[in-house]
């Protein structure tokens, strides 16, 4: 019964009919359950107005024990909590454990290989950090090359050129965190005039705002990259005029120049200058000095963060240890 419902209960019809009961009397009648039912929902004060005082009501202590939630595993629940439990709880489902220890599996597909399909190779890569508990695979692909080693462009001398462009960007991206390397401020120096740690305004904007941001975003997009190996040097085969390595339009087109280089890393370079192109913002698209050209030392810092050779070279320094030879500059 509510406690509005017990005081009216106990009110009297008129002042003379009913004789009252005195306070402490009535006080040492009521069960700490009915007390607690008064106060939780009347109020302390009119509990007080009711009776006069606050009662008195013993209550035997009670130890302190640690609570335990209810369920289906053995506890110390009562009926009643046992009851409310099995009310709110699908006895067909089984409960889970909750942890904070316990680590959110991901499903991840991992390629063995790369996989050849007609005319197109493709291979699948983990993101992110840590390749463990990533379900998002990106891939990028090889179109239009050989199978075979014996293929006059071999697809598999494609992949080994993105993984060693993959690994050096890894490297350079990991290492131009430290603004205290000497090789780091050496080369930013070199391949951007950007004086490392930044001190000046100009020089913190070009740095973190450009040269950090193109290397980030260079890392994390370049496995999306589709390959196309072109036939022929012409212009009618992905824009591959006399003497070009490589063109970014949508796709990176591969020209049959880019298999006159032996070394990987200089192929890696070239990737590495048409990744600049494709994901990095703010560097040039179209219009570009290459670092072979005699124009190249004279840029300032604002023209040379726009350069894909800039990247690419400042990579390849890095990581090498010695700067891209004539092949390729």
């Amino acid at each position: 019964m509510p406690a509005h419902a017990l005081l009216a209960a106990d009110r009297p019809a008129s002042a003379a009919a009913v004789r009252r009961r005195p306070a402490d009397h009535l006080g040492s009648c009521l069960s700490p359950e009915l007390l607690l039912s008064l106060q939780r929902t009347a109020g302390n004060a009119a509990v007080r107005s009711r009776f006069g005082h606050e009662p008195e009501v013993a209550v035997r202590p009670v130890a302190q024990t640690a609570v335990q939630r209810c369920g289906p595993v053995p506890c110390d629940c009562s009926a009643e909590e046992r009851a409310e439990y099995e009310s709110e709880h699908d006895p067909s489902e089984p409960d889970r454990v909750d942890s904070a220890s316990e680590e959110t599996t991901g499903v991840q597909r991992v390629a063995e290989g790369p996989q050849y399909s007609g005319t197109t190779w493709s291979s699948e890569v983990p993101v992110g950090p840590s390749a463990r508990n990533q379900s998002t695979v990106q891939r990028y692909e090889v179109q239009d090359c050989g199978g075979t080693a014996q293929a006059r462009h071999p697809a598999a001398e494609v992949h080994a050129a993105h993984g060693r462009a993959r690994t050096m960007l890894s490297i350079a991206e990991m290492e131009s965190a430290t603004s205290t390397d000497p090789t780091v401020q050496t080369l930013a120096r070199k391949y951007f005039k950007i004086t490392v740690p930044p001190v000046r305004a100009a020089d913190k904007k070009l740095w973190f705002g450009r040269v950090r941001r193109v290397l980030s975003a260079m890392n994390s997009e370049n496995s999306k990259t589709t390959y196309e190996c072109e036939p022929s040097q012409s212009w009618r085969n992905g824009l591959c005029s006399t003497g070009t390595f490589a063109v970014t339009i949508l796709n990176i087109h591969l020209c049959p120049n880019w298999w006159t280089l032996n070394a990987v890393d200089d192929r890696a370079f070239v990737l590495l200058h048409e990744w600049a192109h494709r994901y990095g913002p703010s560097v040039n698209q179209i219009l570009e000095t290459y670092c072979d050209a005699k124009e190249f030392s004279g840029l300032s810092a604002d023209d040379l963060v726009a350069e894909p050779d800039a990247y690419a070279s400042y990579i390849f320094e890095l990581v090498t240890g010695k700067a891209p030879g004539a092949a390729v500059c």
